[in-house]
């Protein structure tokens, strides 16, 4: 989305849910309006009111990519009582489930052997979209058993009241039985909003582990002056990218006003 729709959209202060490539099969737009959309799937929530101010398909089912570590995020933070200070060891035969994948990674393999504080591996996980630091926290909090993890999210969601969300895995890498909806995703962020680190750490542009000589980059463009280009835009905060074949390319983002925003385009349109 170009940075001139990113601006006609905030201003309307809404939350705003974008959805990319088709699960099933997709309807018609439930409110006309004026602004061209290219995705399958969004949701508009003013969030003071919490009313549905536009939507288009926000029940069908899709494929979320990487904006799955917003959940990732949620049980680890609810299951590790001190962020700081919790020492998390990094197994090697841990990271083995990525080999071949074409993960996206933040170096935590340098670390095999040693451990990571799990403030680290959030901002591993979150900031460059590090499926090694979704793996390893997923390990750890399922105490040696990323199936347990998994289990751990999926109650979550319904917990949380999602209706058409199923995990697979902790870090997004594309599974056919893995996906949600615009209308869910919504109900877990908005959640995960209210969790302690959440919005800052979403929100960072670069950061350094401990003991790292180089700093971990931020894959939202729409966030970073330094690197975004065109896509910058100085009111968005946070929140996560996220990309696959089959999910397409998507981002979600918000500004100081509460505005969130999360927009995408199917990779066949990008």
């Amino acid at each position: 989305m170009k940075k001139k729709s990113l601006t006609v959209i905030s201003l309307i202060f809404v939350f705003c849910i974008i959805i990319t490539s088709s699960v099933i099969s997709t309807g018609a737009i439930s409110y006309p309006n004026d602004v061209k959309t290219q995705s399958d799937s969004i949701l508009l929530v003013n969030m003071d009111s919490g009313q549905t101010v536009f939507e288009k398909d926000a029940d069908s089912k899709r494929y979320p990519a990487s904006t799955t570590k917003i959940m990732t995020y949620i049980i680890a933070v609810e299951n590790i009582d001190d962020l700081e200070n919790t020492r998390i060891p990094i197994k090697e035969k841990v990271l083995d489930v990525l080999k071949d994948t074409g993960s996206s990674l933040a170096n935590v393999e340098e670390h095999v052997g040693e451990t990571m504080s799990a403030i680290d591996l959030l901002y591993s996980m979150m900031v460059p979209s590090g499926n090694d630091a979704a793996v390893v926290l997923a390990d750890y909090v399922g105490k040696g058993s990323i199936d347990n993890f998994v289990k751990l999210m999926n109650d979550k969601a319904k917990k949380l009241g999602c209706k058409n969300t199923h995990f697979e895995n902790p870090d997004g890498l594309h599974n056919d039985n893995h996906y949600t909806t615009a209308r869910d995703l919504y109900i877990i962020t908005k959640y995960a909003l209210t969790l302690p680190k959440f919005s800052e750490i979403t929100n960072t542009n670069t950061y350094y582990c401990e003991g790292d000589e180089y700093p971990l980059i931020t894959t939202n463009y729409l966030i970073d002056p330094n690197r975004g280009g065109d896509y910058y835009y100085m009111y968005a905060k946070g929140i996560k990218t996220g990309t696959t074949d089959q999910a397409g390319m998507s981002c979600y983002n918000g500004n100081g006003r509460r505005i969130f925003l999360y927009c995408g385009a199917s990779a066949r349109s990008v």
